[in-house]
Formats: structure tokens, sequence, C-alpha cells
């Protein structure tokens, strides 16, 4: 550790903005689930100047720069490989714009959160495009650019959170400065095209870990018009059954959020305290389908619900809370399908959860089902267990999919006994046919990449193109 670089560092940020403490540093040296290299200095950045100070800095004296804006993480994606400065964006949190009329866009700085933009929409009968398994008060720049599949998307063709992006304000490594979309050409339209106005689309280049190619300063991004008038509505049955219900209703566009949800994953949701999730699980079914029903008026409401009985189909909340014994399940999923914070619950069930997910066609859920079924057997890991969301994307023509191995984080043992047995998962779901365009973590990323060499080597030279210092994330190529 240098004394020169922490004075230079402060001479551009401050001396309250630049840590060198032991505590802090090995904070930022883990997440949820990960855990990697020791940063050797904590930045933390207000504005966009300052963050290109610090870039044309590092990018010169050669030190690994690692950008975060999200005060949770699940995946590693913000953890530092090779030490360097952990550039802190949390503290930038400006909404720059709002745009209401047909436009309907924001512009957002990387700590803004998806519950800081919903309070002043919320003001103006707007919502945010809400991804699926993360918090509400996660950054929704970085959540994006992770290709988050979308909960709450505003036409039925998108998939993930990398299409409500309409421009991005990337400073590259040696601080030179470029719009992906219209804010180069047209600042006051960003919304006019996402994929710039005269040349290649340079967007998708910048998705993935944020800081791997460039670091987003400002992003501009989607929003919708909110339903005055809503309801959910909720069926429970086999998970065959509820995947060709999605498929038809999703096909006929009924309906808004969907979600299959697993009873480990609906009793987590529903539980006042984790003691309360066992029993739950006890008493709730082993699926259910939960899908938001909207309109402008209370007529057009009572018209969608209308064609839910076209397939013979009832409501099943009363039957859930008195099952449960939890009278406000609607309000739960109303809220949750605006702002989720309960449905990350599943994570903390034992205390460790690592998560494959992936995308597939429903008639071929159950050959991945067979097969993960009898590999969890021979660990001894409970089938219930196993299963997450299951999400219909574009109209029901594919679906996310999520398998979950929960682990004592405190038994050594335990821990690493599930960790072989996600990885023989991964074999499986790539060896099936799985599409995961979000490959976390060491091992997954070599997996993949093994079997596709030279498209790796092909990403390799574009982010030397990008970043010929390999300053930005090192270790990282994309995730």
């Amino acid at each position: 550790m240098s004394n020169e670089i922490i004075e230079q560092l402060i001479k551009i940020v401050g001396e309250d903005n630049v840590s060198i403490d032991p505590y802090e540093l090995a904070i930022y040296s883990r997440d949820f689930n990960n855990f990697g290299s020791t940063p050797d200095y904590i930045v933390t950045c207000h504005s966009k100047e300052e963050v290109m100070k610090i870039l044309q800095f590092a990018n010169e004296n050669y030190i690994p720069i690692t950008p975060k804006s999200s005060k949770i993480d699940y995946f590693g994606a913000a953890i530092p490989s090779y030490g360097g400065i952990l550039l802190n964006l949390q503290e930038m949190k400006k909404i720059k714009k709002i745009d209401t009329t047909l436009n309907r866009y924001a512009t957002v700085e990387p700590g803004v959160t998806f519950e800081d933009l919903q309070k002043e929409l919320d003001k103006l009968g707007f919502q945010v495009m809400m991804p699926l398994g993360v918090s509400c008060k996660n950054s929704i720049l970085s959540t994006y650019l992770e290709r988050t599949p979308l909960l709450s998307g505003p036409i039925p063709i998108l998939s993930n959170g990398w299409q409500c992006i309409f421009d991005m304000d990337v400073l590259l490594p040696n601080g030179d400065n470029f719009h992906t979309g219209s804010g180069e050409a047209t600042p006051k339209f960003k919304n006019l095209t996402p994929h710039g106005v005269t040349g290649p689309d340079f967007s998708r280049i910048f998705t993935g870990a944020q800081g791997t190619m460039g670091i987003i300063t400002e992003m501009t991004v989607k929003i919708k018009r909110k339903y005055p008038f809503e309801s959910i509505f909720t069926y429970n049955a086999e998970k065959d059954s509820l995947l060709d219900i999605v498929s038809k209703i999703k096909k006929l566009d009924i309906g808004k959020e969907c979600l299959i949800i697993s009873k480990l994953n609906m009793a987590s949701i529903l539980a006042e305290d984790f003691d309360q999730v066992d029993e739950l699980i006890d008493i709730l079914p082993d699926w259910t389908m939960v899908l938001r029903v909207a309109g402008y008026d209370e007529e057009e409401l009572q018209v969608n619900l209308a064609d839910l009985e076209d397939f013979k189909l009832s409501n099943s909340i009363n039957t859930l809370e008195i099952l449960t014994n939890i009278n406000n399940i609607e309000e739960i999923f109303l809220n949750e399908f605006k702002l989720p914070n309960k449905l990350i619950n599943f994570r903390y069930y034992q205390g460790h959860c690592q998560t494959i997910s992936f995308y597939t066609e429903k008639d071929r859920i159950r050959d991945f089902d067979k097969q993960v079924e009898y590999v969890a057997n021979n660990y001894n890991y409970p089938i219930d267990n196993l299963y997450g969301f299951i999400m219909p994307i574009e109209q029901g023509r594919t679906f996310y999919y999520e398998y979950n191995f929960h682990s004592n984080h405190n038994n050594v043992d335990d821990y690493f006994r599930i960790q072989k047995l996600y990885q023989e998962v991964c074999e499986i779901v790539i060896n099936l046919g799985g599409i995961i365009d979000r490959p976390y973590g060491e091992y997954l990323i070599n997996l993949i990449y093994s079997k596709i060499p030279e498209y790796y080597n092909n990403i390799l030279i574009i982010k030397n193109w990008f970043d010929p210092n390999n300053i930005l994330n090192p270790g990282k190529i994309f995730y």
C-alpha cells in the first residue's frame, strides 16, 4: 500500500472519501454468497468528474478498479479479484430527470435504487420496471446491466433489464466519455433510440458486471404508467398443469406479473420470521401460480378477471389465507410486484443459498427435473428445497427457471457438499441445453467458456480494445 497513492486519491475525492480501514476493506471482500480479494482502498465518489479522475489516475498507474453501486449483492460481480480500488458509487444518488410524457423515462446515477426512484414515480402515477430476484434497495443501474430477468416489463416481449435501457453515459479507463444511445446527439431526447444514432450498437458491450469494459455514471431507463385498479389471482395445482395454464393465459396476454412459486419460496414470502417458514412449508401446496390482474378502471379489471373464468380457474387466495392463517396475502403480493422485498427471503432460509437460473421451453422442464432430482438424492438433498421461481417470458414462449441450493454457512462440510451438488447440476443444465445468460461464479464461467473457446477469445480481444491496461474489474469478463 502506497502513501503516495493514498495522497493522490485524497486530492481527488477528499480525505473522508478514502478508506484503508481493515474492517471496512474486509466487508467489501465478500457479499452474501461469495468472497474474493480484499481491496487496498475504498474510494467513494459523488460525481462523474470524480470517477473520471480516479479512472485516469488508476489507468496511468495500473491500479485495478472494481465499481460497486448496490448495498446488497449475491453473485460476486462487485468483489475485487486482485485488490486495488473498490470504487464506491452508492453515494451518486441523483435522479437527473423524470419524463412522463409519451417518452416515459427516468435518468439516474449508479446509487439510485428501485425504492428511491419509485418513491418519486408514485407522485406521478408511474412505475419502475422491476426485475425478479433482487431487493428494491438494489441499484437500478447495476441490476439492469446484469440482465436480471424482468418481473414487471413494459411490453410482453421484454425479458430482462437490459432491454429497459435507453441510454448509458460511459467512462472508459482512460477517462474518455461517450453515450451508447441518443444521449450523445440529442441529450434532451435520450429515449429516441437505445442503440445510438449514427453507428454500431455498443450498448450490450457494457452489460454484465458493472465496470468490466467501462464505468456507467448515468443511465436512462424506461418507466410505465401505473394501473389504479389491481387484484391478485392465485391458483394451486401440480407444476405441469400450472405450466400449461400459464402458457395459455400469457399467450392471450391475460394478467401482468406472473410467477409460479415453490412452497419453500412461498413460505419465505409469507412468514413473519424464519421460525415460521418450516411450519408453512408443511401447510402450503407444492406450487402456486400468482398473477397480478389490473385495469385503468374497475370495469376493465373485472373484464380481465372474467377472462380467467374461461379457463375454469377459481381464485385460491381465500383458501391460502385459511390454510396459513394469514389474511393479507393479496396485499403482500401487490406490494411485492411493485417493489420486491420479501421475494428474496428464500436466500436466507438456511443462511446460504447458491442459485442456478436459466431459460428453457415448457416441455423440457420435466427432463431437467428428472436428472437434477436424481443427483440431489445422491447428495441427500431435500427435493422440495431445490425449487424456486418459474416465470413465463415473452407471453409464455419460454420460461425462466431456478434451482436453489441451500446450506448452513456455519457448517463447512455441509457447505462444500452442496457446492459439489451445485456444480453437478450446472453441468446437467448446460448439457440439456438450458440457456444461462448470467454465468456468475468462477466455476460456471469456466464451464461455459470452455465449451466456446473461440467466443471467449473474441471477448478477450474486445476487452483489450476497451481496457488495454486491464484495470477494470480484472479477472472478470462480463461476469
